[in-house]
């Protein structure tokens, strides 16, 4: 499954496989075309809904330990993939567990890293802002923000109420 893109409804069943290495989701995204400079946090309001759910996120190399966890993400308009900058995540995770959650995440540099895990790029960060393309979420946690997650036992569905600027 991997990367996903949000329509609506935005309600997504998470992939069942015994390992995130087979099968997984990783990134959720809505393209939004409004830049953030000036705008103070990015708030995401979701339910995961599930019976006797187990998570996993077993991605290769992920050997950091951790739960299976949920990061915001700015994507920045024409990332290529080489440039470290252009995908920020949220430092602070959600643990993937069954429940409802709100979760606002302020828009400052110390509260995201880059792809390589650092939130010393107040530039890349400001231009990440200004030219921003997308929104969203991504699955990982351990060594990774958005390296995948599955269900290893039961079932998940994911419904997200809102995901918004403020």
């Amino acid at each position: 499954m991997g990367y996903v893109v949000l329509a609506d409804p935005p309600t997504i069943s998470l992939p069942q496989c015994a390992s995130a290495s087979t099968c997984w989701i990783s990134y959720v995204e809505k393209h939004t075309g409004t830049a953030l400079t000036g705008k103070d946090s990015l708030l995401l309001s979701y339910e995961i809904t599930g019976d006797n759910t187990s998570f996993v996120n077993d991605s290769p190399n992920n050997t950091c330990g951790g739960p299976p966890a949920l990061s915001l993400l700015i994507h920045q308009i024409g990332d290529t993939g080489f440039a470290p900058s252009m995908r920020w995540f949220s430092q602070e995770r959600q643990a993937l567990a069954v429940g409802r959650v709100s979760w606002a995440v302020p828009l400052l540099l110390s509260k995201w890293i880059n792809v390589n895990g650092q939130s010393t790029d107040q530039a890349g960060f400001d231009m990440a802002l200004a030219a921003q393309g997308s929104i969203g979420l991504v699955f990982g946690g351990g060594c990774f923000a958005g390296h995948g997650v599955a269900v290893s036992a039961g079932d998940a569905t994911l419904k997200i109420d809102g995901l918004t600027i403020q």
